[in-house]
């Protein structure tokens, strides 16, 4: 009987963690094509004038 609730509770703890790194992941990805559609603005160098 107890094997039985510690099975169950490990499939929703399994489902649990699989969700979090679901999240993670699509963050990870919406963060990489943020980067990809909007790149940083690089920075002029000071040693290069322009006349």
């Amino acid at each position: 009987m107890r094997i039985n609730l510690f099975m169950e509770s490990l499939k929703i703890m399994g489902l649990g963690m699989l969700g979090i790194f679901l999240v993670a992941a699509v963050l990870i990805a919406v963060m990489v094509v943020l980067t990809k559609l909007f790149p940083a603005k690089k920075e002029q160098s000071e040693d290069r004038q322009d006349s």
